[in-house]
């Protein structure tokens, strides 16, 4: 009997050290914790309230862009709309309060999932950090979608696919059921930068990119109820009347185009409004000095009997280059200078004249 018992209780020992060994060879998730409270300061990803027929800086369809000018305020009164919850991006990059915390295997301590709650909608969302798969496409799609994460280095990215249709903005923009989010949260103390990269096939032309500065609430936040109700719903609408403008008669079209002294076409989006930026009369004066300012320098050295070449070697453009210059593209510096140098030597035409 006694060696029975020495026996078992060497192959517990035996035991309990081959799942000690596998435990500690395991490989362990690493990367920066985020737990806590944060709310929102600043940045490119907030809603805030948008204008009717202002899309600009989102590389929006044709398609997208005649929804939302077809899309009247008054859809929000419509009883499907009210307390509608939000997209993850919509839901991170807006205000209210945010609490994060890990879910761990009470056993080896492993990170299971990565836990966000959102004050508004009270949304409670889970990203699963055990590398399981995401769902097959015809699988159910929810408000939040479902999320893989991993860190990379500190930086935890996410995977979000199996997404409700939504608003990509407030003012009539659609997110397609389609859309798929890439988000990475980068901790630098008591601030993350929240960043997303938003693709949706049917209503962007390229991704959608954002980003939004998060702070570490100092206390715990009293808040975190979102006060929401059907307020808002019109009771006395047939559910088959539902408010929107005809194909070109939306009456504000052209209200914050105007209002800001812009293009209409910088107004109503498009992959080409994301790049650079509408300039008012004061930058424009500054870029005709730049170019005022340079024909005098080149000018002066023709008078001297300077060639192109010369020229282009005295850099007249130094004091400009770090703002205008480039070295390659279509459009380089020397290309400008020799255009100016072109034109003067060829001389201003006589009124009246033709070239």
């Amino acid at each position: 009997m006694k060696n029975l018992y020495r026996s078992v209780f060497v192959m517990a020992l035996v035991l309990m050290a081959a799942a000690a060994f596998a435990q500690g060879n395991e490989r362990q998730i690493s990367g920066i914790d985020i737990s806590g409270s944060w709310y929102n300061a600043g940045g490119n990803g907030g809603d805030g309230q948008p204008i009717l027929a202002e899309y600009g800086g989102m590389p929006i369809s044709e398609s997208a862009r005649l929804y939302a000018l077809a899309w009247s305020p008054a859809r929000m009164t419509v009883r499907q709309q009210q307390c509608a919850a939000y997209d993850p991006s919509r839901q991170l990059h807006g205000g209210g309060n945010y609490r994060y915390w890990e879910e761990r295997d009470p056993v080896t301590q492993r990170l299971i999932a990565i836990h966000i709650y959102g004050q508004t909608t009270e949304a409670h969302r889970t990203i699963w950090m055990d590398d399981r798969p995401h769902p097959p496409a015809y699988a159910k799609h929810s408000w939040l979608g479902f999320s893989t994460g991993r860190y990379e280095g500190s930086v935890l990215t996410v995977y979000t696919t199996h997404l409700k249709r939504a608003w990509l903005r407030s003012n009539g923009v659609p997110q397609s059921d389609q859309t798929t989010l890439v988000e990475h949260f980068a901790r630098h103390g008591d601030r993350i930068t929240y960043m997303t990269v938003l693709t949706d096939p049917v209503n962007l032309t390229e991704p959608y990119v954002r980003s939004t500065n998060q702070f570490r609430s100092g206390r715990q936040p009293e808040a975190w109820l979102y006060a929401c109700d059907d307020g808002e719903q019109d009771v006395g609408r047939r559910d088959d009347e539902i408010p929107n403008y005809l194909f070109g008669q939306n009456p504000y079209l052209r209200e914050y185009a105007d209002k800001n002294r812009i293009p209409l076409v910088a107004s109503l989006g498009g992959a080409e409004t994301m790049y650079g930026r509408i300039c008012d009369e004061y930058e424009v004066g500054e870029y005709r000095d730049m170019i005022a300012i340079i024909r005098d320098r080149v000018q002066a050295m023709i008078n001297q009997g300077a060639t192109v070449e010369q020229v282009k070697g005295a850099r007249l453009t130094a004091d400009f280059d770090s703002r205008y210059g480039a070295d390659t593209g279509p459009w380089t510096t020397d290309m400008f200078v020799e255009a100016v140098y072109t034109s003067l030597k060829q001389g201003r035409p006589k009124a009246g004249a033709t070239k």
